[in-house]
C-alpha cells in the first residue's frame, strides 16, 4: 500500500497527477516511477538493492514490519501476535488466518518455514544474518510456527522485518525447482510468488515493470490508494528530471545533486531525502609504497578537507560518517570518534615517516558514470 512503498534513497514527488494518457486505469489511480536501472533480481532471498525493494516490499509480506526507527518499533503483519520464551531463545508466531497468495493459495505456517529456510539455504546475502541466529523452525499447526534461536537475539524481529524474510508461496516455488536449481532461483529471478498488495503484471527488461492491485489483499484497500504502479527504467539523471518536470512521471529516484538544486523550489514538486546505505570512502592499498606506513595513512586522513567534500563537492546532500556503518542502520554509533582536519599534524606525521616535503605520488582510482 502507499504506506509501504517508495521509501529508498533520494526521491522526488510531483504534487499533482496529470491526465491524458490512454490507460485502462484512471490516471489518478496510477503512480509512475522513474528509476536509473533494472533490478538485478526480484527474488527476496537474493535482492538487497533498493530498486528491487520497490517491487518486493509491495508484492510480498513479512511476519512483522518496522513501525518506526527504533528496533523496538515492530508490529505484526502476517503475524497476528507472537510469544517470546526461554529467555529470548524461542519465538512462537500466530499467523493471520485466511491470507491468500496471488494465485489464491492460502498462506500457512509451512510457507513461513519454507521461506526462511530457503533464504538461509540460498545464502546469497539476506540469509547470512538469519543463518547466524536461527537454530531451527518448527510448524506447530497450520497457523503457528516456532523459531528456536542459537542464542538470545534482541534484534531478531528486525531481521524478520527485512525483505529477505518475505514469505513466498512454497507450493508454487517448489513446482519450479530442479535438481540443479533446488531453490528455483532462475524462475523467481523475474517472477513474484507473494501475497502483498500488488501483483507483478509484467516486466519488460530495461523498459518497465508494471504492478497491479491485488483485489484480495488481506489488509484491504482504501479509495485513495494506487491501483497500478509503473516503474520505468530511465538511465540518465537529467532525463528523469525532465520527465518529472513535464509530469510524465510522478516519482523520480536518484536525481543528481545539480538537478535537485534546480527543481527543489519548483511549484508542485517536493524533494524528499532519506539516509541511504551508500557510503563514500577512500581505500588504501597498504601493501606497497608509502601507504605501508600507518603515519602516512594518518597524515592523509588529517589532511583531507571533509567539510569541503560534504558542503561543496556533494552540495550538502551527504552526512559525514563515523566509521564504515551507514547512519541509517540500527547499529550506527554517533559517539565514535573521527578525524578532524589538521594540516600541521599531517605535516608532522609525514616528516616522521621520512617525507618532510612530500615527494611521492599516488594513483587514485575511481569509478566513472
Amino acid at each position: 500500500m502507499k504506506g509501504r512503498a517508495w521509501v529508498f534513497l533520494f526521491f522526488v514527488i510531483l504534487g499533482a497527477f496529470l491526465s491524458g494518457q490512454a490507460l485502462a486505469v484512471d490516471r489518478s489511480k496510477i503512480v509512475i516511477v522513474a528509476t536509473p536501472e533494472d533490478p538485478a533480481t526480484l527474488d527476496p532471498a537474493v535482492a538487497w538493492e533498493p530498486k528491487a525493494q520497490l517491487v518486493i516490499r509491495n508484492c510480498y509480506n513479512t511476519l512483522v514490519v518496522m513501525d518506526g526507527e527504533s528496533a523496538k518499533d515492530v508490529k505484526g503483519e502476517l503475524a497476528e501476535r507472537w510469544e517470546v520464551k526461554d529467555e529470548g531463545k524461542t519465538y512462537i508466531f500466530y499467523l493471520v488466518k485466511g491470507v491468500k497468495f496471488h494465485d489464491g493459495t492460502e498462506l500457512t505456517a509451512e510457507d513461513v518455514k519454507y521461506s526462511i529456510e530457503r533464504t538461509i539455504g540460498v545464502d546469497k546475502g539476506p540469509g547470512s544474518q538469519l543463518k547466524e541466529v536461527i537454530d531451527g523452525i518448527e510448524v506447530l499447526d497450520k497457523y503457528t510456527v516456532k523459531f528456536t534461536l542459537k542464542h538470545a537475539t534482541p534484534w531478531f524481529l528486525t531481521l524478520l522485518a527485512q525483505s529477505g524474510a518475505s514469505i513466498v508461496n512454497s507450493k508454487l516455488v517448489k513446482s519450479h525447482a530442479t535438481e540443479k536449481d533446488p531453490w528455483a532461483l532462475d524462475w523467481l529471478h523475474d517472477k513474484v510468488a507473494g501475497s502483498g498488495p500488488y501483483k507483478l503484471e509484467r516486466w519488460v527488461h530495461e523498459q518497465q515493470i508494471v504492478l497491479v492491485k491485488n483485489p484480495d489483499y488481506f489488509r484491504g484497500w482504501k479509495d485513495n490508494q494506487f491501483e497500478m504502479a509503473i516503474i520505468r527504467t530511465v538511465k540518465e539523471p537529467s532525463e528523469r528530471r525532465l520527465l518529472l518536470e513535464k509530469g510524465d512521471v510522478d516519482i523520480a529516484f536518484r536525481i543528481s545533486e545539480d538537478d535537485l538544486l534546480k527543481i527543489k523550489d519548483q511549484k508542485g514538486i517536493s524533494v524528499l531525502t532519506q539516509p541511504s546505505l551508500t557510503i563514500f570512502y577512500i581505500g588504501f592499498n597498504v601493501k606497497k609504497g608509502p601507504l605501508q606506513d600507518v603515519r602516512v595513512r594518518k597524515a592523509l586522513a588529517y589532511a583531507f578537507d571533509y567539510d569541503a567534500f560534504v558542503n561543496d563537492a556533494m552540495r550538502g546532500f551527504v552526512k559525514r560518517l563515523r566509521g564504515p556503518v551507514p547512519s541509517s542502520l540500527w547499529n550506527y554509533d554517533e559517539s565514535y570518534p573521527h578525524y578532524k582536519r589538521d594540516i600541521e599534524k599531517a605535516k608532522k606525521l609525514l616528516a616522521e615517516a621520512g617525507y618532510p616535503n612530500g615527494g611521492f605520488t599516488l594513483d587514485f582510482i575511481v569509478e566513472t558514470g
